[in-house]
Protein backbone atom coordinates (compact mmCIF):
# COMPACT_ATOMS: atom_id res chain seq x y z
CA UNK A 1 0.00 0.00 0.00
CA UNK A 2 1.32 3.07 -1.13
CA UNK A 3 1.17 6.58 1.28
CA UNK A 4 1.74 8.30 -2.54
CA UNK A 5 -0.27 11.58 -2.66
CA UNK A 6 0.26 11.67 -6.34
CA UNK A 7 -3.39 11.75 -8.31
CA UNK A 8 -1.43 9.95 -11.43
CA UNK A 9 -0.87 6.92 -9.20
CA UNK A 10 -4.29 5.87 -9.17
CA UNK A 11 -6.23 8.63 -11.56
CA UNK A 12 -7.26 7.57 -15.36
CA UNK A 13 -9.23 9.85 -17.41
CA UNK A 14 -11.57 9.47 -19.91
CA UNK A 15 -14.50 11.46 -21.26
CA UNK A 16 -17.76 12.92 -20.00
CA UNK A 17 -21.75 14.69 -17.54
CA UNK A 18 -20.46 15.56 -16.27
CA UNK A 19 -22.70 14.16 -16.32
CA UNK A 20 -22.85 11.87 -13.09
CA UNK A 21 -21.02 11.34 -10.06
CA UNK A 22 -21.17 8.12 -7.98
CA UNK A 23 -20.03 6.68 -5.11
CA UNK A 24 -20.77 3.00 -4.60
CA UNK A 25 -22.92 3.24 -7.43
CA UNK A 26 -25.45 5.63 -5.71
CA UNK A 27 -25.39 9.06 -7.52
CA UNK A 28 -24.62 11.72 -5.45
CA UNK A 29 -27.41 13.95 -8.26
CA UNK A 30 -29.92 11.56 -5.89
CA UNK A 31 -29.51 13.72 -2.71
CA UNK A 32 -32.66 15.52 -2.31
CA UNK A 33 -31.88 19.31 -3.13
CA UNK A 34 -34.00 22.13 -1.88
CA UNK A 35 -35.02 23.62 -5.84
CA UNK A 36 -38.36 24.80 -6.72
CA UNK A 37 -39.89 22.31 -8.57
CA UNK A 38 -38.81 24.58 -12.23
CA UNK A 39 -40.43 22.32 -14.79
CA UNK A 40 -43.87 23.74 -14.85
CA UNK A 41 -42.92 27.16 -13.81
CA UNK A 42 -42.08 30.35 -15.47
CA UNK A 43 -38.91 30.93 -16.10
CA UNK A 44 -38.25 33.62 -13.56
CA UNK A 45 -38.78 31.12 -10.99
CA UNK A 46 -35.49 29.70 -11.45
CA UNK A 47 -32.94 31.92 -11.05
CA UNK A 48 -29.14 32.25 -11.39
CA UNK A 49 -28.98 32.68 -7.32
CA UNK A 50 -30.11 29.36 -7.02
CA UNK A 51 -27.21 27.41 -8.12
CA UNK A 52 -25.77 28.03 -4.43
CA UNK A 53 -28.46 25.94 -3.36
CA UNK A 54 -26.87 22.96 -5.16
CA UNK A 55 -24.08 20.76 -3.35
CA UNK A 56 -20.25 21.52 -3.71
CA UNK A 57 -19.82 18.33 -5.45
CA UNK A 58 -22.33 19.52 -7.88
CA UNK A 59 -21.38 23.12 -8.25
CA UNK A 60 -18.02 21.85 -8.59
CA UNK A 61 -19.23 19.40 -11.84
CA UNK A 62 -19.16 22.81 -13.20
CA UNK A 63 -16.21 25.46 -14.67
CA UNK A 64 -15.03 27.88 -11.57
CA UNK A 65 -18.46 26.63 -9.84
CA UNK A 66 -20.34 28.86 -12.35
CA UNK A 67 -23.67 28.60 -14.18
CA UNK A 68 -27.18 30.23 -15.76
CA UNK A 69 -30.21 29.48 -15.93
CA UNK A 70 -31.20 28.84 -19.43
CA UNK A 71 -34.81 28.03 -20.30
CA UNK A 72 -35.31 24.81 -22.00
CA UNK A 73 -38.66 24.51 -24.66
CA UNK A 74 -40.38 21.47 -25.02
CA UNK A 75 -39.16 18.84 -27.73
CA UNK A 76 -35.75 19.79 -26.88
CA UNK A 77 -33.73 16.71 -27.13
CA UNK A 78 -30.64 16.08 -24.35
CA UNK A 79 -28.16 13.36 -24.16
CA UNK A 80 -25.30 11.72 -21.76
CA UNK A 81 -23.42 9.13 -21.81
CA UNK A 82 -23.87 6.72 -18.94
CA UNK A 83 -23.89 2.98 -17.81
CA UNK A 84 -26.89 3.51 -15.70
CA UNK A 85 -30.55 3.55 -16.64
CA UNK A 86 -32.98 6.77 -17.38
CA UNK A 87 -34.88 5.92 -14.39
CA UNK A 88 -35.61 7.91 -11.21
CA UNK A 89 -33.45 7.87 -8.67
CA UNK A 90 -33.95 8.05 -4.43
CA UNK A 91 -35.72 11.64 -5.05
CA UNK A 92 -38.08 10.16 -7.39
CA UNK A 93 -36.53 12.37 -9.87
CA UNK A 94 -33.95 11.44 -13.17
CA UNK A 95 -30.70 12.02 -13.31
CA UNK A 96 -30.59 16.70 -14.00
CA UNK A 97 -27.18 15.54 -16.26
CA UNK A 98 -27.32 16.22 -19.24
CA UNK A 99 -25.82 17.99 -22.36
CA UNK A 100 -28.19 19.51 -25.69
CA UNK A 101 -28.45 16.87 -28.74
CA UNK A 102 -28.29 19.73 -31.35
CA UNK A 103 -26.35 23.03 -31.06
CA UNK A 104 -27.78 24.88 -28.33
CA UNK A 105 -26.10 28.46 -27.62
CA UNK A 106 -22.22 28.28 -26.80
CA UNK A 107 -22.59 24.42 -28.02
CA UNK A 108 -21.92 24.46 -31.52
CA UNK A 109 -21.73 20.96 -31.97
CA UNK A 110 -24.32 18.51 -30.26
CA UNK A 111 -24.12 14.59 -30.51
CA UNK A 112 -23.59 14.91 -33.82
CA UNK A 113 -20.91 16.95 -33.70
CA UNK A 114 -19.06 15.07 -31.00
CA UNK A 115 -19.34 12.02 -32.73
CA UNK A 116 -17.70 13.72 -35.92
CA UNK A 117 -14.94 14.81 -33.22
CA UNK A 118 -14.48 11.05 -32.29
CA UNK A 119 -14.30 9.94 -35.45
CA UNK A 120 -11.66 12.80 -36.52
CA UNK A 121 -9.67 11.83 -34.01
CA UNK A 122 -9.85 7.95 -34.03
CA UNK A 123 -11.42 7.11 -30.92
CA UNK A 124 -15.40 5.82 -29.96
CA UNK A 125 -17.84 8.35 -28.89
CA UNK A 126 -17.34 6.62 -25.62
CA UNK A 127 -13.47 8.41 -25.14
CA UNK A 128 -15.22 11.34 -26.78
CA UNK A 129 -17.41 12.06 -24.44
CA UNK A 130 -15.48 11.00 -21.34
CA UNK A 131 -12.53 13.26 -22.50
CA UNK A 132 -14.72 15.93 -23.46
CA UNK A 133 -17.37 15.72 -20.18
CA UNK A 134 -14.88 15.04 -17.72
CA UNK A 135 -16.04 11.82 -16.34
CA UNK A 136 -13.61 10.08 -13.77
CA UNK A 137 -13.00 6.38 -14.76
CA UNK A 138 -14.21 5.23 -11.46
CA UNK A 139 -17.67 7.44 -11.61
CA UNK A 140 -19.26 5.95 -14.47
CA UNK A 141 -18.22 3.18 -17.09
CA UNK A 142 -20.38 5.27 -19.94
CA UNK A 143 -21.63 2.26 -22.01
CA UNK A 144 -24.58 3.86 -23.09
CA UNK A 145 -25.46 6.65 -25.55
CA UNK A 146 -28.49 8.31 -23.76
CA UNK A 147 -31.17 10.73 -25.30
CA UNK A 148 -34.50 12.01 -24.13
CA UNK A 149 -36.83 14.60 -25.40
CA UNK A 150 -38.77 17.34 -23.18
CA UNK A 151 -42.44 17.15 -23.57
CA UNK A 152 -42.42 20.21 -21.79
CA UNK A 153 -40.72 23.27 -20.90
CA UNK A 154 -38.09 23.47 -18.78
CA UNK A 155 -35.08 25.53 -16.96
CA UNK A 156 -31.64 24.37 -16.26
CA UNK A 157 -28.34 26.07 -15.32
CA UNK A 158 -25.95 26.29 -17.89
CA UNK A 159 -22.21 26.11 -17.68
CA UNK A 160 -18.75 24.18 -18.64
CA UNK A 161 -17.16 21.38 -17.52
CA UNK A 162 -14.75 21.73 -14.74
CA UNK A 163 -11.52 19.30 -15.14
CA UNK A 164 -11.68 16.30 -14.06
CA UNK A 165 -8.21 14.18 -12.61
CA UNK A 166 -8.45 10.66 -14.31
CA UNK A 167 -10.14 8.98 -11.07
CA UNK A 168 -10.76 10.20 -7.83
CA UNK A 169 -8.35 10.85 -5.02
CA UNK A 170 -7.41 7.75 -3.03
CA UNK A 171 -6.93 10.58 -0.14
CA UNK A 172 -9.14 13.74 0.15
CA UNK A 173 -10.93 15.27 2.60
CA UNK A 174 -9.45 14.27 6.28
CA UNK A 175 -7.65 12.09 5.11
CA UNK A 176 -5.88 14.35 2.27
CA UNK A 177 -3.12 15.26 4.90
CA UNK A 178 -2.73 11.97 7.09
CA UNK A 179 -0.02 9.52 7.33
CA UNK A 180 -1.35 6.53 7.19
CA UNK A 181 -0.71 6.02 10.50
CA UNK A 182 -2.33 8.68 11.89
CA UNK A 183 -5.43 7.23 10.22
CA UNK A 184 -8.54 5.43 11.48
CA UNK A 185 -9.50 2.11 10.74
CA UNK A 186 -12.62 3.41 8.33
CA UNK A 187 -10.22 5.78 6.77
CA UNK A 188 -7.67 3.49 5.79
CA UNK A 189 -10.46 1.15 4.56
CA UNK A 190 -11.90 3.71 2.62
CA UNK A 191 -8.73 4.69 0.94
CA UNK A 192 -8.15 1.15 0.01
CA UNK A 193 -11.61 1.07 -1.75
CA UNK A 194 -10.55 3.63 -3.66
CA UNK A 195 -7.23 2.64 -4.78
CA UNK A 196 -8.93 -0.88 -6.08
CA UNK A 197 -12.06 0.78 -7.43
CA UNK A 198 -9.16 2.63 -9.63
CA UNK A 199 -7.72 -0.10 -10.56
CA UNK A 200 -9.99 -2.17 -11.48
CA UNK A 201 -11.42 0.74 -13.53
CA UNK A 202 -8.14 1.25 -15.34
CA UNK A 203 -7.57 -2.20 -15.87
CA UNK A 204 -11.05 -2.24 -18.06
CA UNK A 205 -10.09 0.51 -20.15
CA UNK A 206 -6.58 -0.85 -20.52
CA UNK A 207 -7.58 -4.20 -21.62
CA UNK A 208 -9.87 -2.23 -23.96
CA UNK A 209 -6.65 -0.64 -25.81
CA UNK A 210 -7.91 2.55 -24.38
CA UNK A 211 -5.57 5.56 -23.81
CA UNK A 212 -6.04 7.36 -20.31
CA UNK A 213 -5.19 10.86 -19.77
CA UNK A 214 -4.13 12.22 -16.93
CA UNK A 215 -6.65 14.95 -16.69
CA UNK A 216 -10.11 15.01 -18.58
CA UNK A 217 -11.86 18.24 -19.55
CA UNK A 218 -10.74 21.57 -20.49
CA UNK A 219 -13.07 21.99 -23.86
CA UNK A 220 -13.83 25.38 -25.03
CA UNK A 221 -17.07 23.46 -26.69
CA UNK A 222 -17.62 21.06 -24.12
CA UNK A 223 -21.05 22.86 -22.11
CA UNK A 224 -23.63 20.95 -19.54
CA UNK A 225 -26.73 21.50 -18.42
CA UNK A 226 -27.79 20.87 -15.05
CA UNK A 227 -32.11 20.10 -15.10
CA UNK A 228 -33.32 19.58 -11.51
CA UNK A 229 -36.79 18.03 -10.69
CA UNK A 230 -36.83 16.21 -14.03
CA UNK A 231 -39.59 13.52 -13.69
CA UNK A 232 -40.15 10.60 -16.64
CA UNK A 233 -43.33 12.03 -17.29
CA UNK A 234 -41.78 14.62 -18.37
CA UNK A 235 -39.34 13.01 -20.96
CA UNK A 236 -39.74 11.23 -24.29
CA UNK A 237 -36.74 8.51 -23.90
CA UNK A 238 -34.74 7.10 -27.06
CA UNK A 239 -33.56 3.45 -27.33
CA UNK A 240 -29.73 3.50 -26.08
CA UNK A 241 -26.80 2.81 -28.06
CA UNK A 242 -23.49 0.94 -27.27
CA UNK A 243 -21.25 4.27 -26.91
CA UNK A 244 -18.45 2.19 -28.70
CA UNK A 245 -20.68 1.15 -31.61
CA UNK A 246 -19.74 3.68 -34.36
CA UNK A 247 -22.06 2.31 -36.68
CA UNK A 248 -25.14 1.82 -34.87
CA UNK A 249 -24.56 5.64 -33.48
CA UNK A 250 -23.54 6.67 -37.08
CA UNK A 251 -26.91 4.88 -38.16
CA UNK A 252 -28.76 6.84 -35.56
CA UNK A 253 -27.08 10.76 -36.22
CA UNK A 254 -28.18 9.86 -40.10
CA UNK A 255 -24.26 9.98 -41.05
CA UNK A 256 -23.52 7.44 -44.12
Amino acid sequence: FSDSRDPGTFFLHGFGTKMRICERGIEKSDVPLNLPRVLTMAKTDLMDTDFSKLSDSEQGGFLGKKAKVVALKAGQGLYKLSSYPVAKGRTGYLSPWWAPTTPFQEDKLGARGRYLEAVANGVSMREMVRFASAVRIDWNEIEEYQEITLQVDAMGFWGQFEPQPASSPVFSGATANKSIFDMSFAELSGSVDQMCKNAAARKRLQDLGVYIPNTLGGLKDSWQVYVPNLQESDVSKTPSISSHDMTALALHFGIV
